[in-house]
């Protein structure tokens, strides 16, 4: 009994003596250094390599999509630029800068070609409107001309009908004077509407009366009041006219 007791006194003298000697502290901690560089060469643990293998199979997972999505909006765009390009009927053509330089010269070029070419429309229109105008204006001139000699033989018969009473030689020179004046009207398509024994046409006739007449249809023209006139197609005044209308009937017709 006593030998254990003192046995068991030196074993905790002697731990008591490593715990308080710095060799032995020295000794300890080299120990746990070199089981801890033993844990580093081996490499990681398999619950390490197993998150490692997850996050690879993640990341791999990530840029397949990535990689898939971006070649589906490559090919989205290009289909839709092929899209375009055909409804416009063109083609998509990369031009260098010479060529874009080249373009956009000739197109400045034809704006101010479509400039000029707008002033000088302006321009002609303008001078059209005032040509128009001015031959609007002076219209009558030449019919005027025609007119004056009719004017002038107008003057001479009658200083010669005062200087002479001849009634044969002034009826004469009216006849002439006349003839004359519808000369001048048919150089200028104006013409005289034939009415005395045509049918009634309320567009060129005007009928101010209507006398019985047994001799021809009713609605037959037998006067002309005023004579009409018109330019080519177009009524310039009509005819003033008298019409025939039915004969009443004779007592003895009435009888019988």
């Amino acid at each position: 009994m006593t030998n254990n007791t003192e046995a068991t006194q030196e074993a905790s003298l002697s731990d008591r003596e490593k715990s308080t000697n710095p060799d032995s502290k020295k000794e300890k901690n080299r120990t746990m250094s070199n089981s801890q560089e033993k844990r580093r060469k081996k490499g990681p643990t398999a619950n390490h390599k197993a998150l490692d293998d997850r996050i690879s199979e993640k990341f791999d997972e990530l840029a397949e999509g990535a990689e898939e999505t971006l070649m589906t909006d490559a090919e989205a765009a290009a289909a839709t630029a092929d899209d375009l390009a055909q409804k416009l009927g063109q083609k998509v053509v990369k031009l260098s800068q010479e060529d874009y330089d080249a373009l956009h010269q000739d197109l400045e070029e034809a704006k101010e070609r479509g400039l000029r070419a707008l002033a000088e429309l302006e321009n002609y229109r303008a001078r059209t409107s005032r040509i128009m105008a001015e031959d609007r204006k002076y219209a009558a001139v030449d019919l005027a001309r025609a007119v004056l000699p009719i004017w002038d033989n107008m003057s001479r018969a009658l200083e010669a009908a005062e200087k002479d009473a001849n009634l044969a030689a002034l009826i004469d020179g009216l006849r002439m004077m006349h003839k004359q004046f519808v000369d001048v009207l048919k150089a200028h398509h104006i013409e005289k509407i034939d009415a005395v024994g045509q049918m009634f046409d309320p567009h060129i006739h005007e009928s101010i009366a209507q006398l019985p007449n047994a001799e021809v249809a009713p609605n037959t023209i037998i006067a002309e009041t005023q004579p009409g006139f018109r330019l080519y197609d177009r009524i310039i005044r009509p005819a003033q006219v008298v019409l025939a209308a039915p004969a009443p009937a004779s007592p003895t017709q009435s009888e019988s």
